[in-house]
């Protein structure tokens, strides 16, 4: 296969790209590595709820953007890991990871459940279905008080605060 001086150059400045990307990719990494360090405590919580949402954003776009389906349950599967994470943790006293990877496991084998059936149903149907299951989930971590010790409220805003201390 012979490669013509044009096809030459644009693979040489596809290289160049790509190692562009590598390099700030990799500066990114060292400066959320020590960023703990040099950053205080509302700077480090400002980032990891931005992170979050970062995540979740880019979960939409796979699922809306790239594979096109107009999913309106998204927020019930955020739901249902936030949820079991924070219940694995302050009732059962697990360990960060393994709540954490435990909730992973929940999510997708409700997905995989809630898949399997829509996954048929195309545009408002889908959506009406999804959103259905987002509803069912959050009014379940809302009312179910012995698991959840949620008092018909999702949040207690004294727990926590990013802007205002409420004390």
């Amino acid at each position: 296969m012979t490669v013509t001086p044009k096809q030459g150059w644009s693979l040489i400045a596809r290289a160049r790209n790509h190692r562009n990307e590598i390099l700030v990719a990799a500066s990114v990494f060292v400066f959320l590595v020590f960023l703990p360090s040099l950053a205080g405590a509302h700077i480090l919580d400002l980032l990891i709820i931005t992170l979050l949402f970062a995540i979740m954003a880019a979960g939409l776009h796979l699922v809306v953007g790239l594979c096109q389906l107009f999913d309106l349950g998204y927020a019930g599967f955020v739901c249902l890991g936030a949820y079991t994470t924070g219940v694995l943790l302050t009732k059962f006293h697990w360990d960060y990871i393994p709540a954490a990877l435990c909730a992973i496991l929940i999510a997708t084998v409700a997905g995989i459940l809630l898949g399997l059936p829509t996954l048929p149903l195309r545009g408002d149907y889908f959506a009406i279905v999804t959103f259905g299951f987002a509803e069912i989930v959050i009014l379940l971590m809302r009312n179910w008080t012995p698991l959840t010790g949620a008092i018909r409220s999702g949040w207690n805003p004294r727990s926590r605060s990013l802007w205002l201390p409420l004390e």
